[in-house]
């Protein structure tokens, strides 16, 4: 009775896994919740990676068209909000994040100022909010201010090409977490290994669990097998875990 109890408990922790080691989306597609970063204590919709590089191709198209640096992000800000108004709440995503910065900048542009330390603050605040994506945004667009101002570059050109690395940059780490997907399973499924082995030594008429708690040897290989399972979970997860790092704040 004992072996076939441990043989269904066994049997439901494979199903689990194999349920939760299936990706239904990558890491880059998952939206994480974002908040507005002039009001941390306001949640704000989520917002999906791959529309910021739309976002940045919007701002280049917004400069080769004839408007100047100065007017950009007026004229971001009123493209934004004429269409933010006409999404419902639950749908909005980007424009919820992206208009109060664009709101700063153009105050900053308005008074003289360059925008990019309004981007960097930004930048800074999403990243204490765990938002790297968006800290990534706001730290390159300032960068990309910074070499058009002092060197003397068109921001345009500078913007349009951020956008094609930008794209460049999530379609290689959504490759990357797809090519993980099947460590990231092995890793688990290497985990339920040794219940899994207990329900079949239950099965197989035996008891190594009697074996294991009622001898020297059993409690020395009961202690070395958790000892290099904890061990090897840690180690491999750390693999796994280094070779997925997003690299993009």
């Amino acid at each position: 009775m004992t072996g076939i109890l441990v043989a269904l408990l066994t049997s439901l922790a494979c199903l689990l896994l194999v349920y939760r080691a299936t990706p239904g989306t990558t890491t880059v597609d998952r939206r994480s919740a974002s908040r507005t970063v002039f009001g941390p204590s306001t949640k704000q919709p989520a917002t999906d990676p791959h529309d910021l590089p739309l976002f940045v191709h919007q701002l280049a198209a917004l400069l080769q068209s004839g408007r100047n640096p100065h007017s950009l992000w007026q004229d971001a800000l009123s493209v934004y909000a004429s269409a933010d108004n006409n999404v419902p709440a639950s749908g909005r995503g980007l424009g919820a994040n992206v208009i109060p910065v664009l709101e700063h900048a153009a105050q900053a542009a308005a008074l003289g100022l360059s925008p990019s330390n309004t981007l960097i603050a930004t930048a800074t605040a999403c990243r204490e909010q765990k938002q790297h994506h968006l800290a990534g945004l706001w730290m390159d667009l300032a960068a990309c201010l910074n070499v058009s101002e002092r060197c003397g570059a068109p921001l345009g050109n500078i913007l349009a090409r951020y956008a094609v690395q930008l794209e460049a940059r999530l379609d290689s780490a959504a490759a990357r977490e797809t090519a993980l997907a099947g460590p990231k399973a092995t890793v688990r499924l290497l985990t339920w290994l040794p219940v899994f082995g207990l329900g079949l030594g239950f099965l197989m008429g035996m008891n190594p669990i009697a074996i294991l708690l009622g001898t020297p040897a059993g409690w020395a290989f009961l202690f070395a097998g958790i000892t290099l399972m904890i061990v090897g979970r840690w180690w491999s997860g750390k693999l796994v875990a280094g070779a997925g790092k997003e690299t993009f704040a």
